[in-house]
């Protein structure tokens, strides 16, 4: 005797699929649907800033079409509390973006000098020490020796002649100031010029110093008398021009007569 078995089969033959009532095309839904598909696409970040606009122009509309109202908010949310949701606000803020905190407190930073504590410039200290007392700082010599553009050795010479690091020969050509020693030398181009040069003492004193501060009263002081006395001299030389003046105008007028 034979016996049948029914076996399920593995795909079934036919599929029943509900049909749902086709809405009807309107602008506020084709509106709708472009609105997902774009935050479907979107990154976090643009969401984010498109958040964030979004809630500024609103912010300002608020404040433009109620001061008073919009001024109200923001006082009662400030000080809601014991002001904890400016706090909250602040911290939260400065944990989420400390990174980007950090990069702008660093800008503010006052910038070094180009180099470190072994560098002038690019350039070795010890090397550049060197070469000024052996050849000066003479301009075809010193850019191909460091290999520097004209533009940058201008810089520096400039700077050396403005702190006092060089000083003029015979032939217009700059060499080493000869009141400088190579350690004071190196703490002038490692440590930004912290010392001023006296010409008339011939002396290196630190900027910030009490002695240096009592020569640059002195300097004043010099400075103003020779003003006065320079002033004095030029009324005296005004004063004889009037009395030639006079004398020769009374001289032409007595023989006239």
């Amino acid at each position: 005797m034979t016996s049948l078995t029914l076996k399920q089969t593995a795909r079934p033959q036919f599929q029943l699929v509900p049909e749902y009532p086709r809405q009807p095309r309107t602008l506020r839904r084709v509106l709708w649907l472009k609105l997902l598909a774009s935050v479907e696409k979107a990154k976090w970040r643009d969401i984010r800033k498109a958040f964030v606009r979004t809630s500024g122009v609103v912010g300002i509309g608020i404040a433009v079409a109620s001061p008073s109202y919009a001024l109200g908010v923001v006082t009662h949310a400030a000080t809601w509390n014991g002001y904890k949701l400016p706090v909250f606000v602040t911290l939260a803020f400065a944990f989420v973006y400390w990174k980007t905190l950090y990069r702008m407190l660093r800008r503010f930073q006052p910038k070094q000098r180009a180099g470190n504590q072994h560098t002038f410039e690019g350039i070795p200290v010890d090397e550049l020490a060197s070469y000024l007392f052996e050849h000066g700082f003479k301009r075809d010599h010193a850019m191909k020796t460091f290999r520097i553009s004209k533009g940058k050795y201008e810089k520096i010479a400039d700077l050396f002649d403005t702190k006092d690091i060089t000083a003029r020969d015979d032939n217009n050509g700059r060499v080493v100031n000869p009141h400088i020693t190579r350690e004071q030398l190196a703490r002038q181009l490692t440590e930004d010029f912290p010392l001023v040069y006296y010409a008339k003492r011939g002396e290196w004193v630190n900027r910030d110093g009490t002695y240096s501060a009592w020569l640059r009263d002195e300097e004043n002081a010099e400075q103003k008398s020779r003003q006065k006395t320079e002033r004095l001299e030029r009324r005296a030389a005004k004063a004889k021009r009037d009395i030639a003046a006079a004398e020769g105008f009374h001289h032409r007028h007595l023989f006239a007569a």
